[in-house]
């Protein structure tokens, strides 16, 4: 992959689009027009693909962007920082919690495990995010979650920084670490089911509805007559 960098240009907030905010970002753009031009190829290519750089080593992203290390590392200084790596490294920053996951399954894949080990240790984190879940509960708007027609809108996540928070009326959190993939979906699947059991037991008619849709769904049935007493 060779990576283009867009021409030099003032309006530079609309480089990094989402990412433009990182102030590491905002230090390239200010320092961009003051730079060689090989610099300023390294800068504008570091703009348009703030998260590769991020991600590649010194070596790779020179490569990519046709630059010597030499200019890699000048670029950095520029910016006040004692390298690339440096520099590379306060950028990684603004990407921690898409690289943590990425950062966890390599530590992982790292130790010896065999196949009923990783399933063991699976299973086991899997058990320690529903007990961290199940005790945040008693500091969690439980009732709130499950009053009738009270909730317009439900939220459930993992953090109160999560994007959803602001657009939710209640919100209630699961824990979800895990050491090989990006989150836990069974605690999130168990925390729906505990909502649900939640409503079985302040709905009225509970029991009759049930009864409602078993009889519903029986002619779709296959009922084994050995176990009919």
């Amino acid at each position: 992959m060779t990576v283009t960098p867009p021409a030099a240009r003032s309006d530079a907030p609309a480089w990094a689009g989402r990412f433009a905010s990182l102030p590491v970002l905002q230090q390239v753009a200010a320092g961009l027009p003051a730079m060689p031009a090989a610099m300023q190829r390294m800068g504008q290519a570091v703009l348009a693909h703030p998260f590769r750089a991020a991600t590649l080593n010194i070596d790779e992203f020179a490569g990519e962007v046709a630059v010597s290390i030499a200019t890699a590392n000048r670029f950095a200084r520029a910016l006040n920082f004692a390298g690339y790596p440096q520099f590379r490294a306060e950028l990684a920053r603004g990407f921690e919690a898409i690289l943590a996951p990425v950062e966890s399954l390599r530590s992982n894949l790292r130790q010896a495990t065999g196949t009923q080990q990783a399933m063991v240790a699976s299973l086991r984190e899997t058990l320690a995010n529903l007990e961290h879940t199940l005790q945040a509960l008693q500091h969690q708007p439980c009732e709130q979650a499950v009053c009738e027609r009270g909730v317009k809108v439900l939220a459930l996540t993992d953090e109160p920084s999560s994007p959803l928070v602001p657009l939710a009326d209640v919100t209630l959190y699961a824990h979800v670490d895990r050491q090989v993939a990006p989150t836990s979906n069974a605690t999130v699947l168990a925390l729906l089911e505990a909502l649900v059991a939640a409503l079985a037991h302040r709905t009225e008619g509970a029991v009759q509805r049930a009864e409602e849709m078993a009889r519903g769904v029986l002619p779709w049935l296959q009922v084994d007559p050995g176990r009919v007493r």
